[in-house]
């Protein structure tokens, strides 16, 4: 059913060529209403909510690290769409110099799926929609990363890394095999 976004990805392409997509899914630790609001709505259904919020923060701080370094060692542009409780602002805040780094959240991620060369989460549920409209999907979680925080199926449907270095190693060969 591909042909049934044909002209969003194609929109979407001319806008941003070749481009990076990552989705993230950081709601706890970088929510729009603030850690407090976090923690007096969700406690009730995570005792463990502390600790969601401290790991949420350790991936927003990764996943701004990550970003900058695809793009200085790929040179390729990149789209961030941030989980819809997300702060956007934090991203907007920490690229706003760069022009090939854009935060945008507009639509069905679908669209964005097909149209990216490249489609990288954390442990995001759109790792099962990029799987399903046949893109693999990338997981980058930091380095000993608590599994028992983590949604587990995401990272079972994506070929997984903590490591930055490998991560752009990898994607930089997967860009040199295509280009051969």
């Amino acid at each position: 059913f591909h042909f049934l976004y044909k002209g969003e990805v194609d929109k979407i392409k001319k806008r941003y060529q070749n481009f990076i997509l990552i989705n993230t899914n950081m709601g706890f630790g970088n929510n729009i209403r603030g850690d407090d609001f976090v923690k007096s709505n969700y406690r009730i259904r995570f005792k463990n909510i502390d600790q969601m919020i401290a790991f949420d923060k350790k991936k927003l701080e990764a996943y701004k690290s990550l970003i900058i370094d695809l793009f200085q060692h790929l040179g390729k542009t990149i789209i961030l769409r941030p989980h819809p409780e997300e702060d956007h602002s934090i991203y907007l805040d920490a690229f706003k110099d760069r022009n090939n780094i854009h935060v945008i959240y507009e639509g069905s991620v679908i669209p964005w799926i097909l149209a990216a060369d490249t489609m990288i989460h954390p442990d995001c549920t759109t790792a099962i929609e990029s799987l399903f409209v046949g893109k693999k999907p990338i997981s980058y979680l930091p380095d000993d990363y608590p599994t028992d925080l983590v949604t587990h199926l995401p990272l079972k449907a994506s070929e997984c890394y903590t490591s930055e270095n490998e991560l752009i190693s990898f994607i930089n060969n997967k860009m040199n095999s295509i280009r051969k």
